[in-house]
């Protein structure tokens, strides 16, 4: 079970900040497809949350919400957003 706690909250205040700078760059994007573009800057941050999560030690498992559920989140949405 995953508990809220302020840990959690900042990892999707994280992921919320991440997502929405990714939509800011994606529609300074002079190209036609600004959702592609979105898809490649999450599957990007999506790879620093998990170098980030490797470098600290996460654990995959805990009680709390951690870069590891923010990378999963973000390669979701872009997993998503690819599909036509």
């Amino acid at each position: 079970m995953i508990r809220l706690d302020s840990r959690s909250t900042a990892t999707l205040c994280r992921l919320g900040f991440r997502f929405l700078v990714s939509l800011a760059l994606a529609a300074l994007w002079p190209g036609p497809n600004v959702a592609e573009v979105t898809a490649m800057l999450c599957f990007g941050l999506a790879s620093g949350c998990l170098i980030t999560a490797l470098a600290r030690r996460e654990p995959f498992r805990g009680t709390g919400l951690n870069h590891w559920y923010e990378a999963a989140a973000l390669a979701m949405i872009g997993s998503m957003l690819l599909i036509r």
